[in-house]
């Protein structure tokens, strides 16, 4: 192979370093997107639950269901709050992603144009899409930090409230539940 054709062949390869960072980026975006979609039907699934609780409420005045009002409201506070960060990943990777296909297009236009000037910049916009995607990785482990404690809420807020004393409910062990919940209350 010719000098120019190495040259050429080593360019390629440069420019393909930032595609795999573009395709981790998507896989992890991927992911967000199905997170955001789930968590997004739980939010209008337990307002639609909201919404007859307060119907209901407007008829009678049942003390189990302004408990699971009250519940309700604080669910959907948290899980308002884990879309924020499912959403802020999102706009991380999808910004990593620019920032990756950006210094694609630096690398092609510097090999190809010889402008000086954008190889010294080649490294900003790849740190800069690295650092989305920690960025998005933060807003991720907050996420599951949310989606851990909502769910704590929804088993252990709701189970010693709305359980009747002679039901009983078990783990796999046998473990009482109402037992657990309020041990882990206080």
């Amino acid at each position: 192979m010719s000098g120019s054709a190495l040259d050429l062949v080593e360019s390629i390869q440069i420019m393909v370093a930032p595609a795999v960072m573009i395709s981790a980026s998507a896989l992890l975006l991927l992911g967000m997107n199905s997170k955001y979609s789930s968590v997004l039907g739980r939010i209008r699934g337990l307002n639609d639950e909201r919404c007859k609780l307060l119907k209901s409420l407007k008829n009678g005045n049942d003390h189990r269901h302004r408990q699971r009002l009250e519940v309700l409201s604080r669910e959907l506070t948290k899980l308002f709050k884990r879309s924020e960060s499912v959403r802020n990943a999102a706009l991380a990777y999808y910004s990593g992603i620019g920032l990756f296909v950006l210094t694609s297009l630096c690398i092609g236009l510097a090999y190809y144009c010889g402008w000086e000037r954008v190889e010294r910049i080649l490294a900003y916009p790849f740190i800069g899409g690295m650092l989305c995607v920690l960025t998005g990785a933060i807003f991720g482990i907050r996420e599951v930090l949310y989606g851990y404690n909502i769910l704590q809420l929804e088993v252990f807020g709701l189970a010693p409230r709305f359980v009747p004393k002679e039901e009983s409910l078990t783990f796999y062990e046998g473990e009482d539940l109402r037992r657990v919940a309020t041990s882990e209350l206080s």
